[in-house]
């Protein structure tokens, strides 16, 4: 009887991740060590107190930063509900007083411009987020993807498998 429950459980929480992965266009991925371990290093040099992972899905990106900057406020955002809740319970598995997540688009919040933004979107996700920040003048770091018509800063290959580029600007 347990396995049944247990079956049942593993794919209704299947189906909402896919429904939602197929509402918003594009499933959870989380980004590689090597490409949050330099989207950090970039972070280290811009000194801001605040970051914010846009599309933080299973919260991987958000808990390496948090866990590697224990005195800096990482904020997550994320619309799909199970991977938002995995990522409520690696923030208290690790322990993380300096992380929060929430279960809200970004598109519909509001950024403050001394925030640096962190993430690891796909094209229309970039596309929705460029138009979202014509007025302000935050920081972004991009994981793979990038702005159509902003240049970037600054773009950093990683010497992995797929030559994974990411974006500062």
């Amino acid at each position: 009887m347990f396995e049944v429950f247990l079956l049942l459980s593993l794919l209704l929480i299947l189906t909402c991740v896919v429904y939602t992965s197929l509402k918003i266009g594009i499933a959870p991925m989380p980004s590689s060590f090597k490409s949050a371990h330099k989207m950090n290093e970039i972070s280290l040099s811009l000194k801001k107190d605040i970051v914010v992972d846009l599309g933080s899905g299973f919260g991987f990106l958000a808990l390496y930063f948090a866990w590697k900057n224990p005195k800096i406020k990482i904020i997550g955002y994320e619309t799909s509900f199970f991977p938002w809740i995995f990522s409520i319970c690696l923030k208290y598995v690790f322990n993380c007083k300096n992380l929060y997540f929430y279960k809200e688009n970004y598109l519909d919040i509001e950024i403050p411009e001394d925030y640096l933004i962190i993430c690891f979107l796909f094209p229309k996700g970039m596309d929705l987020l460029e138009v979202k920040l014509k007025k302000l003048e935050n920081k972004v770091i991009s994981n793979t993807f990038s702005f159509k018509t902003k240049k970037p800063i600054q773009t950093y290959v990683l010497d992995d498998l797929y030559k994974t580029k990411i974006y500062l600007y």
